[in-house]
């Protein structure tokens, strides 16, 4: 028996994405798939890095496998320092920072900068933007 041609797997979308997506990968072959993960369906939806293939086992036994398909999901994380409580009459300056850096910000008041000052205790929001379009949030109560 001929072994089957190497199947190949196809992208419903980008295969790097933020954290809370995913992507569907699809094996060109109908029935007989096995997935690295150890799926055995013709299609898997993935939301974690790593790289996946597929085997392919044909009527006869016969196996072929596919080339790796990378998936890359890039997560971003968001805080705010400085203190917290604010006397009255006095001030306070709120920092936001994100892991991986930030190219943009936006507080719960509308501003955009990495820092906020506050003269009234409450509670402060950011979500930060980095490179990737990835988006994260913090909040601060004081």
């Amino acid at each position: 028996n001929s072994l089957p041609a190497a199947p190949t797997v196809s992208a419903s979308g980008n295969t790097t994405f933020c954290t809370g997506g995913d992507v569907t990968l699809t094996s060109s072959y109908t029935g007989g798939n096995t997935w690295s993960n150890g799926a055995t369906t013709d299609a898997i939806t993935v939301s974690a890095s790593g790289n996946y293939s597929v085997t392919y086992t044909d009527g006869n036994g016969c196996t072929a496998a596919s080339s790796a398909t990378a998936v890359t999901v890039n997560t971003s994380s968001a805080s705010i320092s400085g203190i917290l409580g604010v006397c009255a009459g006095g001030s306070t300056t709120l920092t936001a920072s994100a892991t991986p850096a930030a190219v943009s910000y936006l507080w719960s008041d509308g501003s955009t900068n990495s820092t906020l000052s506050v003269s009234i205790s409450g509670t402060y929001s950011v979500t930060t933007t980095d490179a990737n379009g990835c988006t994260a949030s913090a909040s601060a109560t004081g």
